[in-house]
């Protein structure tokens, strides 16, 4: 502690003797940060220097803490409201996939759910082209629980039952069906046709890529050389590592553009273009900051119990809804509506607030 406050550069734990503000939890999302040593430590040890950044730090490992019911609060709290927010969606959907059963109309059962759903009738309806499996469907991606929803719709106007999707739920409903054929010569050779226009679009792009980055000297000459190219540069101010790169819709980022981004001085460019997705990218530094390691330490812990806790909700309700499809397909199981309506009912009218216990 001594020689921490005469010899760190970190004014904000300097006076306190170098001592942290916050408490350091397990990341093995980020096995970079130095924190993240000490965890491997004996209580007093300390480490060597460590490199990180612009800085080094030398760390001691201090006493083990246990978790408080008030540290806790907040996880329960979020994990607590994705689970009754899946269990409204969930019921929703299931409402609506009745309706739409017996009416068939799918534009009218998206006007009769639109403000339960919080929602408009043209959002929520949405129609897919022929899809088969492995296929990157719009707005679900590639989803093995899509593809079982869609498989046992046999006859146009066939409902499926509910399926969750990424962002919530989708009720299948067949209206058109295409058994596999082979294609024609007209469409194989439309098909090919396209994928040359596509690669030569694609070449065409990389090299203005190349030409821009190599006509851009420094982050202020950025805009001059896409200028050249007909292109506009996009300035974005406050970046921060992790987050998509640019305003449109397909913006993104990827380990090689953070990469490079982090290793740019104030007024370097990338020398090479870098691609993420379908697009390039040329980058530029105007100014940069250095992270608060302080409040980092702060804030990632909370950041962090929230994201596993929303992303295991997911996990659990995807491995759910797969095992229920699979266990009725194979006749395992029959789901009796009429004893879960009046189980709902019951628990709504007898409910009462439960203290957790740990």
């Amino acid at each position: 502690a001594d020689l921490a406050r005469g010899n760190s550069q970190d004014t904000a734990s300097a006076v306190n003797g170098g001592k942290l503000s916050g408490l350091v939890r397990p990341n093995p999302n980020n096995p970079t940060d130095p924190y993240q040593q000490l965890l491997s430590l004996e209580e007093g040890q300390v480490t060597e220097p460590i490199k990180f950044g612009t800085a080094y730090y030398v760390l001691r490992r201090g006493a083990s803490v246990p978790k408080t019911f008030e540290d806790a609060k907040k996880e329960i709290e979020v994990s607590l409201r994705n689970r009754n927010s899946y269990k409204v969606a969930a019921e929703l959907a299931q409402k609506a996939s009745d309706r739409l059963k017996e009416v068939k109309d799918v534009q009218k059962v998206a006007e009769e759910f639109a403000a339960q759903a919080n929602s408009n009738a043209k959002e929520m309806v949405r129609e897919t082209d022929f899809v088969k499996p492995g296929d990157d469907v719009p707005n679900v991606g590639v989803s093995p629980q899509f593809e079982g929803g869609i498989a046992p719709l046999e006859e146009i106007g066939t409902v499926g039952e509910r399926t969750p999707i990424k962002e919530g739920f989708a009720i299948p409903m067949l209206m058109e069906k295409r058994d596999p054929r082979d294609a024609t010569f007209e469409e194989a050779k439309e098909r090919v046709t396209e994928a040359v226009r596509n690669e030569q679009a694609k070449a065409k792009v990389e090299q203005i890529a190349k030409d821009i980055a190599a006509g851009a000297t420094n982050a202020a000459g950025m805009t001059a050389a896409a200028l050249t190219k007909g292109l506009k540069a996009e300035d974005s101010k406050s970046f921060i590592l992790g987050s998509p790169l640019g305003k449109s819709e397909s913006a993104g980022t990827s380990k090689d553009l953070e990469d490079a981004i982090f290793n740019l001085r104030s007024g370097e460019t990338s020398k090479t273009p870098i691609k993420v997705g379908d697009n390039w990218y040329v980058v530029g530094v105007t100014s940069r900051t250095e992270a608060n390691l302080d409040e980092f330490a702060k804030e990632r812990d909370q950041a962090l119990q929230g994201l596993l806790a929303t992303r295991r909700s997911k996990v659990f309700s995807d491995f759910l809804a797969d095992a229920r499809q699979r266990m009725e397909a194979a006749g395992q199981i029959k789901i009796y509506k009429e004893a879960i309506d009046k189980i709902d009912a019951a628990d709504k009218s007898e409910e009462t607030p439960q203290t957790p216990e740990f």
